[in-house]
């Protein structure tokens, strides 16, 4: 035991006296310069898989045996120790080390207590910077996505965990399909379908390079709401949302949508090529056929790939009537009725909008409490002392808190930077509320007024809104706007 002590102090004392080996994107070593850098291998490694396929997302994995003892450590490109996992007589490099490493050639030093060897590799070319990590689900589980709550930041409201990874069913009418590979994203297997709409969430891929054509293709099925259920695309450097597209084939007569199947769509992206970008999926209601099946984002494509199902997508990004925007929200008495303001006009909501303006107040009650729909504010700035306040009425349904709701988002990412509700609610009468938003002073935001439920008192009344404080107003803790996205 004292000399494989020794040996391993020794070999800790030599590598730190070499240099340490270059960037994961550098050029690759070759045989000769592996040669002069490394000293003669005293143990045998052999291969049982050395070759790593950015469709297969596999491990590697090697054999060594008595003669290299105890495996010290692996070295070269970077990696570190929990990017590879050594057994009694394997050494499994996982695929989330390489999944980063450009197409070509690899070698590696193996450091144990009787010596020194090396282990080579190959990346294939599939045009892995060109495309997300993990694009149709395949390993079975959300690897290489990042999944994120909305909703107070409970888990068991997620929507988009391991369990949502599914198998497909057989059909297009059969549940969760889109006819690509065996998984998808879609409600988990036994779990009451109720109860899986009710849960909310983003799902965020890896970032990409877009190239080729400059088209891109998905599945993306069901999600009845199209302000509620969509796919965006965002540009890395300044998380810009550049598109946002909803399943429109949903709304079809007879549409095979409704059963869970995710038709395919293609996007036209060609004004970002060679920009870095990454996709969002959004799934944000709570009610029937409030949940998305997804599969397949393919983002490399060279020639632009054809048209099937659901055709070529419409870009549903916000828009905005005024191009600038001033500290004080334009019409936020709504003196002015629903002018500088924009009823959502996407699908799902009612045919007939339900908002409309009665003595100075916004109501989503046109229709009846059963009204639903969207409703966006110009642009202003956040400025003085970086308050907002506003006034609040009805919203005391059974789930308000997820259904009635004012958002403020940033414009260009809009991103949800705080949503709250009327949770001191008083029937009709209005409810003073203020925002604390000194985080984004001078940032440009909007807001959004949802109602998303029919039930009784599922409608939500909004006036007198202000955006400018020159100092911090005067209020008491009972009037501060509850965040319920923490």
């Amino acid at each position: 035991m004292k000399r494989k002590v020794m040996l391993s102090f020794c070999l800790l004392l030599l590598i730190g006296c070499t240099d340490p080996l270059s960037e994961v994107e550098s050029s690759l070593l070759s045989s000769s310069e592996a040669s002069e850098e490394i000293v003669a291998d005293n143990f045998a490694i052999t291969p049982v898989i050395d070759t790593f396929d950015f469709d297969l997302l596999n491990d590697l994995e090697y054999i060594f045996y008595d003669d290299a003892g105890d495996i010290a450590f692996l070295s070269g490109h970077n990696i570190v120790a929990s990017d590879y996992e050594i057994t009694d007589s394997y050494i499994r490099i996982k695929r989330h080390y390489l999944v980063y490493l450009t197409p070509g050639e690899y070698e590696l030093d193996v450091y144990s207590t009787t010596g020194q060897s090396t282990l080579s590799f190959v990346v294939l070319d599939k045009n892995n910077e060109y495309r997300v990590i993990n694009h149709s689900f395949e390993t079975g589980d959300l690897f290489g996505w990042e999944a994120s709550t909305i909703f107070k930041g409970e888990r068991n409201l997620l929507a988009f965990t391991n369990d949502a990874v599914v198998a497909h069913g057989t059909s297009a009418e059969s549940g969760p399909y889109s006819g690509n590979g065996d998984f998808l994203i879609g409600p988990p297997e036994g779990e009451d379908l109720a109860t899986y709409e009710e849960k909310i969430g983003m799902l965020k891929s890896s970032t990409f390079t877009l190239g080729g054509s400059g088209y891109i293709t998905f599945n993306l099925g069901v999600g009845r709401v199209a302000d509620l259920a969509y796919l965006s695309i965002y540009r890395a450097s300044d998380n810009f949302e550049i598109a946002r597209y909803s399943d429109r084939y949903y709304h079809r007569d007879g549409s095979s949508s409704k059963f869970g199947y995710a038709p395919y769509y293609k996007a036209d992206l060609s004004a970002y090529l060679g920009e870095k970008l990454y996709a969002i999926l959004h799934d944000r209601g709570g009610h029937s056929d409030d949940y998305v099946t997804f599969d397949y984002l393919e983002t490399y494509h060279d020639p632009k790939p054809s048209i099937d199902i659901g055709g070529i997508v419409v870009n549903e990004v916000p828009t905005f009537a005024l191009s600038y925007a001033p500290n004080q929200l334009p019409n936020g008495d709504f003196s002015l009725g629903l002018e500088m303001w924009n009823v959502s006009p996407n699908l799902g909501w009612q045919d007939t909008s339900a908002f409309h303006v009665e003595t100075g107040i916004l109501k989503s009650n046109a229709n009846g409490d059963a009204g639903r729909g969207l409703i966006r504010s110009s642009l202003f700035t956040i400025d003085g002392a970086g308050y907002v306040s506003l006034q609040l009425g009805a919203a005391k349904g059974a789930r308000f808190d997820k259904d009635t709701y004012v958002s403020v988002r940033l414009y260009g990412c809009n991103t949800e930077i705080i949503r709250f509700t009327n949770d001191r609610s008083d029937g009709t009468n209005l409810v003073t509320y203020y925002v604390d938003l000194t985080k984004y002073l001078n940032k440009v935001a909007y807001f959004e007024v949802v109602d998303n439920a029919t039930g009784s008192w599922d409608t939500i009344f909004v006036s007198d809104i202000k955006t400018y404080y020159e100092e911090v107003p005067d209020f008491t803790g009972i009037n501060f706007a509850n965040n319920l996205m923490y």
